[in-house]
């Protein structure tokens, strides 16, 4: 009786140690009152591998869950690397001791709704130790003072090198490029008519935004 009461408490505290060997610093982020007006929303969260053995560096993330209205589109990033709309497995290294930085998103394209996503890591070697992390939003309908209510314009779009940009009232306003998680990519001080040099950015979609007493957004497909 002992001896199996010994071993009990053994595999326990090993499951125990197994599962907290890597965990999020955050496992759920929730936001109830996004906008979809707003054209997207993302929260972050700090994997750490508190491993001990030094060989276990190789893990794996897979989305395990996702609802969405039809219109929105999920990123998922580590570290540098941004997945849009992710299926199957995506294999990373973090060293012993490090930590790695994971984004969940959702685009909205001006639609309201609620959104649930939950990932898992796990270790290569072991797929006994794992943790998850689980992003719940709503976002509710844009009103009138949303950075949706464009008041400049930018042309051509889909662009490959240059966009110009005409604002309504004329005059000089700072530009920003956004990419579709938030992260600022350009910033620019413009007068109405001056072309944006946008020939550094990847392919992809962008967010044009002019930032002051009111914002003002624009999609910018990047070719």
């Amino acid at each position: 009786m002992k001896k199996q009461l010994t071993l009990l408490l053994a595999l326990v505290a090993l499951s125990f140690t197994s599962n907290a060997q890597i965990s999020f610093d955050a496992d759920t982020l929730v936001n109830q009152n996004a906008f979809s007006g707003d054209f997207d929303y993302s929260g972050k969260s700090y994997l750490s591998n508190n491993t001990t053995d030094a060989s276990d560096t190789v893990f794996i993330w897979h989305v395990v869950n996702v609802n969405k209205p039809s219109e929105w589109e999920l990123t998922v990033c580590n570290g540098d690397l941004c997945i849009s709309s992710p299926s199957g497995d995506y294999t990373f290294n973090l060293g012993m001791g490090e930590q790695e930085q994971f984004k969940l998103g959702f685009s909205f394209f001006d639609m309201h709704g609620d959104g649930l996503v939950t990932i898992e890591v796990r270790s290569a070697k072991d797929g006994l130790i794992k943790d998850s992390l689980t992003l719940d939003l709503h976002a509710r309908t844009a009103n009138v003072d949303l950075p949706s209510q464009s008041k400049f314009r930018a042309y051509p779009n889909p662009a490959s090198d240059f966009v110009t940009i005409e604002l309504e009232n004329g005059g000089t306003e700072v530009v920003k490029v956004y990419d579709i998680l938030g992260n600022l990519q350009i910033s620019s001080k413009i007068n109405s008519g001056d072309q944006l040099n946008i020939e550094s950015l990847t392919k992809g979609i962008y967010i044009l935004r002019i930032e002051g007493n009111q914002n003002f957004s624009s999609v910018l497909h990047k070719q």
